[in-house]
């Protein structure tokens, strides 16, 4: 069955590949488009600034509980170690969300002011930048077991940040 998803990856990649060159888009039959379908669902008057709120209000939360846990070096209980894993998993998933959500704001604030010259690359490119610079350092520095979760963390840390600074200049 796995050799099967693989074969259907490499498939799709290669039809969109070959879109693109001849100047199309193409999108995977298997992809959701979230942001199309909460526009979709909302009637296309999507408070984008609500869910940018929203991440920048519960990544704090989540470092603090991490950063708590490993202060604290007992072992968790069942109940923290499923808050933990729930705030875990919420922190990669609007860490990948989030961005996307940034950049369709301020594409929609650029095309309803004019005058508005803010570009959202530097808000999501510096967390990337810095998420790949902590990869290399943490391999090879400091030999880290866990490259990709020090990554994704340094990721949702930095962007945290621009996601503040964007919020506090935008509005």
């Amino acid at each position: 069955m796995s050799t099967f998803g693989v074969l259907i990856n490499i498939a799709f990649g290669l039809i969109a590949t070959g879109k693109a060159i001849f100047g199309s888009s193409w999108s995977y039959p298997l992809a959701p488009d979230f942001i199309s379908f909460l526009e979709a669902k909302t009637d296309g008057s999507v408070a984008w600034r609500a869910i940018l709120v929203g991440y920048a209000a519960t990544v704090p939360i989540t470092f603090a509980y991490l950063f708590w846990t490993g202060i604290a070096g007992e072992s968790e209980s069942g109940l923290v170690f499923a808050i933990g894993f729930v705030l875990v998993v919420f922190l990669l998933i609007a860490s990948i969300i989030t961005p996307v959500v940034l950049i369709r704001d301020a594409r929609a604030n650029a095309e309803s002011d004019v005058s508005s010259m803010m570009s959202w690359l530097p808000y999501v490119g510096s967390p990337l930048a810095f998420a790949a610079l902590t990869y290399i350092l943490t391999a090879l520095q400091f030999g880290s077991g866990n490259l990709f979760g020090d990554a994704i963390y340094a990721f949702a840390g930095t962007f945290w940040l621009a996601t503040v600074v964007y919020l506090i200049r935008q509005y």
